[in-house]
């Protein structure tokens, strides 16, 4: 080739060597004969040549040979040399963005937003030049001693206009899959500078998380989510891109044309004002917040677009609904969680979660308070290990936190509501104020273990007592007149108990672990649990003797990622929770550091569980049908196994050693049940409810029968038969289970246990307990249930301080802690497992994005 080329190009520059090959053309080093310098020249494919005029060309491509910017590479020469259609253009010695992506992952900073504002420059000036280019991405963008020079400027204009509309018959597309604009995707004809401006936004966005905005294992998965969602927020990725360049690339990434910044000149000051993102736009007006969807991109997603855009832009014909609700967004971070409301509606506390690298482990907390119609947040609380749940003083002027504050243990505080030094009250698992006073608490009796609760004054001083029936509370709640509680037991049921522990009545769910009463204090509303991550929030009227009504839903299918975080305003009657957008997809790994994502974020999927060769995938998937068994032969032959589509009540499930059985828990007529699915016959057998608040975890069967723990988490149950006799194995007082796996000969179990100091690693024998300590870990790690495998290992998910989660293992024997494999990027280590006879892995990335929203009710208002 290079000696047709040297032919062809005769005494005008001759080839040296090849330097490259692209989408559209091959890159050459060549010697300028007449100017005697280097140049680069780029020969177009003999295909894309093929359907081109090579007059056409040589037009269109004078258009931005007038072009002349610092930071835009000049074009020296263009035409035609014996068939071949060429350009020629300085050689310019410096490597790309790409090149440095590749070698370091992530540019500093600083540097990405001074490269990105020096490329908005040049296309500024190229679109008041009225071009386009169309193709912006790492590999255009060189970078010559640190200055960033725009490459390949108008190309893709002039061979897209060249080829009079026939581009598909190269089998050549313009534009790169992961940088494209969501109208560049959908092939719409014309572009304007916009276009470019999301291209931008998408290769600084790279330059700070190391990850393009959208990825997918094809180019069709990411064009899809270009269309269909929206990017993560920078901030979650990197903690430390300042907010302004954070919002600044949101703009720039609006799905909409008409949202995104007029100009690149606009974007790049944008970047360098750090005032950017204060709700203040460039002409000093306050910035309008959208919540519409435009209905191209509505029909092009489809079932990608998924339930929160419904609950926000779609009406809904069910009568039980509130038809008349007004909602607006308050946060648009997209990780704010835990809302609470002061009671006369016009203060507001969330918790900002933040994850380095995307993941959820490590994170750290911080609690905010804003005052409705400001737009200036304020940080009370910083860098929490956790924040679990909050609630406003009836005063409004004091926040009372259920958190871990720092490694030692989980604790009740007050602090001011402008921020201050936080006052420990007490241990405690739920709490809530006794609303007739406003001094006294709620939270359980921690120090005897007995199913009770105590009534605290504001300085932790136990005042009284109450007994409650023998269920395992996940929230509470006390009624507007202090004479009966709501209890919601295990996300399962709410009860409803009078102030002297009588039981009044209850009702079966499943429901999310929050509830609330009504300000008049003649209902409940709290989220039930629909088929994967969206609920409904439901209103049961109470009577004056604490009865419960006929259920009602006040607002159908809200995104909750499993939490129905919510609270309300008692004066003015004003609902606040968390809402937004998530993706769930299982990626595998090997103990080499290799990761191959599996699924691709069109629905829901739970942890899953991995054949003992590596080679199949069993899990739970929740879609528009229901929640199902499935089972994935990789690489991607999908099959389900069930059809029935009863509500999952875990994420998890475990498949027996020698692959002929799958466990999972369901939910049916609100109690947990263990289903088992034999995969020869697919037949399903269930071994009921131990205990009648549900199972927390099922792991793998036992010959015939199963191994699950204990509802208050104080031991196992070993079941030898399905649907036969329960042994217990309880745990000593001082000990609670957190997870389990069965030894390879099926004679023995490693378990996690916590007690008051930290988490234990132990072995012991399943015909009696006699624990084994293997480790204790550090206050500070975080630690995922075990596997025991084939080999001897026993291996856990752990994040440990604040690096990154990974792969941990230590023998069944004892020894040390090992770190055994790097997880996949935004992989949970809490929902990850080790196949027991191959060393690879599965696990489940989660990316939620939380924001606070409010909605007036009208069934709410007093």
């Amino acid at each position: 080739m290079i000696e047709r080329l040297n032919a062809a190009f005769a005494d005008r520059y001759r080839i040296e060597r090849e330097l490259g090959q692209g989408g559209m053309a091959t890159v050459y080093l060549a010697a300028d004969l007449k100017h005697d310098r280097n140049v680069a020249i780029k020969v177009l494919k003999p295909e894309l040549a093929a359907v081109l005029g090579a007059d056409r060309f040589v037009v269109e491509i004078k258009t931005t040979a007038s072009l002349s910017h610092p930071h835009i590479l000049p074009l020296f020469d263009s035409g035609t040399a014996d068939g071949f259609l060429y350009y020629v253009m300085p050689y310019i010695e410096g490597e790309t963005i790409r090149d440095k992506l590749d070698r370091e992952s992530q540019f500093g900073v600083e540097e990405a937003v001074r490269i990105a504002r020096e490329v908005a420059d040049a296309l500024d000036y190229a679109h008041r030049h009225g071009v386009i280019h169309r193709d912006i991405k790492p590999e255009n963008l060189l970078l010559h001693d640190g200055r960033a020079m725009v490459m390949d400027f108008g190309i893709a204009l002039a061979v897209s206009a060249a080829a009079g509309g026939r581009m598909t018959e190269t089998g050549l597309s313009l534009g790169t899959p992961h940088y494209m604009s969501p109208e560049q995707a959908t092939a719409e004809k014309d572009l304007s500078g916009r276009s470019d401006i999301y291209s931008l936004a998408s290769v600084l966005f790279e330059m700070l998380a190391g990850q393009p905005p959208h990825v997918g294992g094809t180019a069709q998965q990411v064009i899809m989510k270009i269309i269909t969602e929206e990017a993560q927020p920078l901030t979650r990725l990197r903690k430390s891109v300042p907010e302004h360049v954070a919002a600044a690339v949101r703009r720039a990434l609006e799905k909409l044309p008409a949202d995104r910044f007029r100009t690149a000149k606009e974007f790049g000051d944008a970047l360098a004002n750090p005032a950017y993102g204060t709700g203040m736009t460039f002409e000093g007006r306050a910035a309008p917040r959208r919540a519409r969807i435009d209905w191209r991109l509505a029909v092009l997603g489809g079932i990608a677009l998924g339930a929160f855009g419904s609950w926000l832009v779609i009406p809904r014909g069910d009568t039980a609904a509130d038809s008349s609700a007004a909602r607006a967004q308050l946060t648009f971070n997209g990780f704010s969680t835990t809302p609470a409301i002061s009671t006369d509606g016009k203060q507001l506390a969330y918790t900002e979660q933040r994850c380095p690298r995307g993941r959820r482990y490590p994170c750290r907390f911080s609690l905010v308070t804003l005052e409705r119609g400001s737009n200036r947040p304020i940080t009370v609380l910083d860098s929490a290990r956790a924040i679990f749940g909050h609630r406003f003083s009836p005063d409004g002027q004091l926040i009372f936190v259920n958190a871990i504050l720092d490694a030692t243990r989980r604790g009740l505080y007050v602090l001011p509501r402008l921020g201050g030094i936080p006052r420990r009250i007490g241990d405690l698992s739920s709490f809530d104020l006794d609303p007739t006073s406003d001094t006294l608490l709620l939270g359980p009796d921690g120090t005897t273990g007995k199913f009770g609760y105590f009534v605290l004054a504001a300085n932790g001083a136990a005042v009284d007592s109450m007994p409650l029936p023998p269920v395992l509370v996940s929230a509470v709640a006390w009624s507007p007149d202090g004479q009966h509680l709501a209890l919601v037991s295990d996300y399962h049921s709410i009860t409803i108990v009078a102030r002297d522990g009588t039981v009044t009545d209850s009702v079966l769910g499943p429901f999310r672990s929050n509830v609330r009463w009504t300000p008049d204090g003649g209902g409940l509303i709290l989220f039930r649990a629909l088929e994967g991550s969206e609920d409904d929030l439901d209103f049961y009227s109470v009577s004056g003797g604490g009865r419960l009504g006929k259920r009602e839903v006040m607002l159908p299918k809200v995104p909750t990622f499993f939490e129905g975080e919510f609270d309300v305003a008692w004066t003015t009657g004003t609902l606040v929770l968390s809402t937004g957008q998530a993706t769930y997809d299982l990626w595998t790994f090997d103990l080499a550091g290799n990761a191959q994502q599996r699924t691709f974020g069109t629905t829901w999927y739970g942890g899953a569980a991995i054949s003992p060769d590596g080679t199949a995938l069993y899990y739970l998937r929740g879609d528009m049908i229901g929640d199902n068994l499935y089972r994935l032969v990789l690489p991607d032959r999908e099959e389900q196994l069930t059809a029935d589509s009863v509500p999952a009540a875990g994420w998890t499930v475990t498949l027996s050693r020698d692959v002929q059985r799958v466990s999972f828990v369901q939910l049916i007529n609100g109690s947990s049940w263990v289903a088992t699915l034999d995969l020869g016959s697919r037949r399903i057998s269930y071994d009921p409810d131990r205990g009648g608040v549900g199972v927390y975890q099922a792991r793998a069967p036992i010959g015939r029968g199963l191994l699950y723990g204990m509802p208050d988490r104080r031991g196992l149950l070993v079941v030898d038969s399905i649907g036969g006799p329960a042994r217990a194995l309880a745990f000593p007082d001082s000990l609670t289970g957190m997870g389990f796996a069965v030894g390879p000969e099926g004679t023995g179990v490693v378990l996690l246990l916590s007690d008051r100091v930290g988490m234990v690693l132990a072995t012991s024998p399943l015909d009696r307990l006699d624990l084994h300590e293997l480790h204790r870990f550090a206050p500070d790690d975080f630690v995922d249930p075990p596997d025991w495998g084939d080999d001897g290992w026993i291996s856990f998910g752990m994040a440990r301080g604040d690096e990154p989660p990974a792969l941990w293992g230590v023998r069944a024997g004892g020894g040390p802690l090992i770190r055994r494999a790097s997880l996949p990027p935004r992989c949970n280590h809490r929902m990850q497992t080790l196949a027991t006879a191959a060393p690879v892995g599965v696990c489940l990335a989660v990316d939620r994005r939380p924001d606070i929203w409010t909605v007036e009710l009208a069934r709410l208002r007093r």
